[in-house]
């Protein structure tokens, strides 16, 4: 099946749709939609293939520098930070992280819910952007303050770090899970979906390497009181939080701002109907996601994938230290672990145009699980040859793992065709918000696991931070970084076995454009040059 760009008939200009996007309109459906028009039918549009411009996929992907950049350096330092700044108990360090996940259990599909049914003006996601941004902006500093008045209470540390960890992740979840609902409704094209996650991973595993390592780098900028080669690492996190504030706060902002998001019409719209129906069909939209079985295979994949990719990093910097003997090269090793995922993206794409995304996910899976294995086996020898092992190692260990980024996501949209095909209801949302919901529970799971872990292997806290741990603490950091996220990659590959194919999805993209659910009207200029100009019927 073949498509072609619809055309306006006094002009040479593309037809646009209703967010001013090249309408990219299948023969197939031509041919169907002008026999309709011969019958003097006229239908309602509720869809129309669309694709997007280069530009417009980097303008949406920059949204993604602001997420990445949070979730980059929590990932690499919030851990760290609890533990050897803010002198968090270990076994409340893994509380809290249950107890925000917890709540985010609420937040995401309820954020995801409400974003589905906010038909204004602007769009139904947009809102949401800019609103929220600037607020998550003011706990986001906060996160990394160590404020000497939390220390007068037993439980000041934990309450405090607590509270802003909600509040920052409440502010977020506004901006991420409307943010991340714009792809459906920006592209419908399979593999333009494919480069749009790609653009969005490059940025954000770019704003995750200039800002996990300029993290580091920071922290040691400021010397200690003590003598010798101790900082002051309370204030080195505090302006590094400063310093990244600009990548947390406007890259969404921006996004949205030259992006365009398609306006449903008004056959798309659900009303509520108060605030009780809303409650019903919330829960029962909740209940048809989980149940949704080739969304549950895709989304099983990408919990799995980011699981054992937060398993590592979350613990990456304790392993430097305390294993490696390389604190001063964590940053620098943070660094080229990032280049390898990054430059990895490009690859990966080629490998699923070419084959497909189950080819490239195994692949990369094959080499991110050997790498971890040899890894598995590092210790803090010095030499130039274990140097460039440690080094080799990081790196191609990166270039594997650029998989879990990047082919999950793009099956997403995918997977939300499918849905609107069965259901006859627009609910990337709701799927969305479930799928950031399970990621983060997994998440949560891994992190507070990993710091379960270490205090019960005896993890000592020590104010300086120049302590050596027992051997208990070694193994455990090496399970957890490399045996743990090979299982879990193990425990993925049947679920993307089975998951939704390029012809699957295809053939359901064919239904969904098909002539019942085309505006024939739209198409009547456009079929009236096709005769003038002799294009043949198929």
């Amino acid at each position: 099946m073949s498509e072609v760009v619809a055309s306006s008939e006094s002009e040479s200009e593309p037809l646009l749709s209703s967010d001013k996007q090249p309408l990219i309109v299948s023969e197939d459906v031509n041919d169907a939609a002008a026999s309709a028009l011969s019958d003097g039918k006229e239908e309602k549009v509720s869809r129309l293939s669309y694709g997007l411009s280069t530009w417009g996929k980097i303008a949406y992907g920059f949204g993604n520098f602001s997420r990445y950049a949070a979730l980059g350096i929590q990932a690499f330092y919030l851990n760290t930070f609890l533990l050897e700044v803010a002198l968090v108990d270990p076994f409340f360090a893994g509380t809290l992280l249950l107890l925000k996940q917890a709540y985010d259990a609420v937040t995401d599909p309820f954020v995801g819910k409400l974003s589905d049914n906010s038909w204004t003006r602007w769009g139904r996601r947009k809102p949401w952007i800019m609103l929220a941004s600037i607020p998550s902006g003011i706990f986001w500093v906060m996160m990394w303050l160590s404020p000497e008045f939390i220390n007068e209470y037993e439980w000041g540390p934990s309450v405090y770090y607590l509270l802003v960890l909600l509040a920052f992740n409440t502010l977020n979840t506004c901006v991420s899970v409307p943010y991340n609902a714009l792809v459906p409704d920006i592209t419908t094209d399979y593999d333009d979906r494919t480069m749009v996650v790609l653009v969005q991973n490059v940025f954000g595993l770019l704003a995750t390497t200039i800002y996990s390592t300029l993290q580091g780098v920071i922290i040691e900028l400021f010397p200690g009181d003590d003598e010798g080669d101790s900082v002051n690492k309370k204030k080195g996190y505090a302006v590094a939080a400063l310093v990244s504030l600009p990548a947390v706060v406007f890259p969404p902002m921006i996004s949205a701002l030259f992006v365009k998001e398609r306006i449903p019409d008004d056959t798309e719209r659900v009303d509520s109907g108060g605030l009780f129906k809303w409650v019903v069909e919330f829960c029962r939209g909740l209940w048809g996601a989980i149940t949704f079985l080739e969304f549950m295979q895709v989304t099983a994949v990408f919990v799995l994938a980011m699981s054992a990719i937060y398993a590592y990093v979350n613990n990456f910097v304790l392993f430097a230290k305390y294993v490696l003997d390389r604190e001063k090269d964590s940053s620098i090793l943070v660094f080229v672990g990032q280049l390898g995922v990054m430059g990895s993206f490009f690859f990966w794409a080629i490998i699923a145009k070419r084959f497909s995304k189950k080819v490239a996910y195994l692949m990369g899976v094959m080499v991110w699980t050997i790498t971890s294995f040899c890894m598995f086996f590092l210790d803090d020898g010095k030499s130039l040859i274990d140097t460039i092992i440690v080094y080799s190692l990081v790196i191609i260990r990166g270039t594997g793992a650029g998989v879990g980024y990047l082919i999950p996501l793009s099956m997403l949209p995918d997977i939300c065709e499918i849905d609107e095909k069965r259901t006859g209801k627009r609910r990337e949302g709701m799927l969305y918000s479930v799928l950031i919901l399970f990621q983060k529970t997994g998440l949560a799971i891994t992190m507070s696991g990993s710091s379960y872990a270490l205090g019960l292997a005896g993890y000592s806290q020590d104010q300086t931070g120049e302590e050596d741990q027992n051997d208990a603490v070694k193994w455990t950091l090496k399970i957890i970084c490399f045996l743990v996220p090979i299982l879990l990659l193990l425990l993925s590959l049947p679920f993307m076995y089975f998951a939704p194919s390029r012809q699957d999805v295809a053939e359901v993209a064919q239904q969904i454009a098909g002539p019942d659910e085309t505006n024939l009207s739209t198409f009547r200029r456009y079929f009236k040059k096709n005769r003038k100009s002799g294009v043949p019927a198929k």
